[in-house]
């Protein structure tokens, strides 16, 4: 925010870097950091600096935007940087922010990871207190994990007790709980413990259930918990195969998988819970 107040432009993003930036939208700036270009997926390289998706925007930006479905990237960031009104924050240009409301409404997580290591940074803030502030008012942040020590990818909370799927002291990953109102390390609890198993992926539906995917015995499994760890069900799946595509919301009782086997193509599931 402070940076943002002290450039005099409209805009600020935060940018990182990349090997392969053509995916991309790619950030040219000068040595004051203010962006001289912003391409959009370029087909050829012009430079490693690219939109970590991450913006801050004076009111202005609204004169800019007409009344018609717009491309911000491809249209309003070009148009900033030729009138030299938008800038690259330069602090931890590896850095790759990303941010998410919690299922209750009331948090927004927000993690920051360095590389494609499965290690990143856990803050988070009250929804409440972002929608509060106004202008360049600043929003309080707090760090609940503030390394890279390891992986912390937010399944879901109840209340303030937030559920992570972590590779912490786990290298076939866990599910452990973080009470934010206690969140020194010792007060974390695991809820499906590291096991010879790789959990490859969970997900919160049924309002107090939890989904996992298991690699076992090189073959995958789907398994119902409940917010405690304890089985309740184990999904029966129609051959030795792969699962993925696992989705769900805590709100439905519903979710949804695909499945492929040795024998069996690809197919897509819905189960009710």
């Amino acid at each position: 925010v402070e940076f943002h107040k002290s450039h005099g432009g409209d805009g600020t993003i935060m940018v990182t870097e990349v090997e392969d930036p053509t995916k991309y939208g790619v950030v040219i700036a000068d040595e004051n950091n203010r962006i001289e270009k912003f391409v959009e997926k370029p087909p050829v390289f012009i430079s490693n600096k690219i939109n970590a998706g991450l913006y801050l925007f004076n009111t202005s930006i609204i004169d800019r935007i007409e009344n018609r479905p717009t491309s911000i990237e491809r249209e309003i960031f070009p148009k900033m940087a030729e009138d030299k009104k938008i800038f690259a924050i330069p602090e931890e240009p590896k850095h790759m922010p990303r941010a998410e409301v919690t299922d209750d409404g009331e948090y927004v997580i927000i993690t920051v990871s360095e590389s494609t290591a499965p290690t990143n940074k856990v803050y988070w803030a009250k929804v409440s207190d972002v929608a509060a502030a106004s202008g360049h008012d600043p929003v309080a942040v707090t760090r609940m994990i503030d390394n890279f020590d390891a992986g912390y990818d937010y399944v879901t909370n109840e209340g303030t007790v937030f559920y992570f799927q972590t590779n912490k002291d786990a290298p076939r990953y866990k599910l452990i709980t973080i009470d934010i109102a206690a969140p020194d390390q010792a007060n974390w609890k695991d809820v499906l413990p590291h096991t010879a198993d790789v959990l490859s992926g969970i997900v919160c539906t049924g309002k107090k259930y939890l989904v996992a995917i298991y690699m076992q015995h090189a073959q995958q499994t789907l398994t119902i918990f409940d917010m405690e760890g304890k089985k309740v069900q184990a999904v029966e799946l129609p051959d030795v195969g792969t699962v993925g595509s696992l989705r769900g919301r805590k709100e439905d009782m519903e979710f949804f998988y695909s499945f492929t086997g040795f024998v069996t193509p690809g197919i897509k599931f819905r189960f009710d819970m």
